[in-house]
C-alpha cells in the first residue's frame, strides 16, 4: 500500500487487515530507489511503514520497492529495510 493512498483512503488499509491480507508497504509517493539518497529513502520507508500501522492497528511486515528499483546499484536499501523493523 502507498502511503499517500492510505491518507486519503484509511478505509483500504482497514479493509485489508480485516480480510487477513497481510499489510506491507510500497512506499510514501512510489519513487523509485535510484532517485532517492539513502537518507531520502530511509526517510520515506520510516513515514509510510509509520503511517500505514497507525491507520491499521498492525503490524507492516512486507516492503515492496516502487518499479522493481532494488537492484545493483541500491542494495544499500536491504540494511536500511532491516533497520526500519522489516524483515528479510
Amino acid at each position: 500500500m502507498l502511503g499517500w493512498a492510505a491518507e486519503r483512503h484509511p478505509e483500504l488499509v482497514h479493509r485489508i487487515v480485516a480480510e487477513g491480507h497481510e499489510l506491507a508497504s510500497h512506499g510514501s509517493d512510489h519513487r523509485r530507489l535510484d532517485q532517492q539518497s539513502r537518507d531520502q529513502f530511509r526517510c520515506d520507508v520510516r513515514r509510510s511503514k509509520r503511517l500505514l500501522e497507525d491507520i491499521a492497528g498492525a503490524a507492516v511486515v512486507g516492503y515492496r520497492a516502487p518499479t522493481f528499483s532494488i537492484g545493483h546499484r541500491t542494495q544499500w536499501a536491504h540494511a536500511i529495510l532491516a533497520e526500519e523493523g522489516f524483515p528479510l
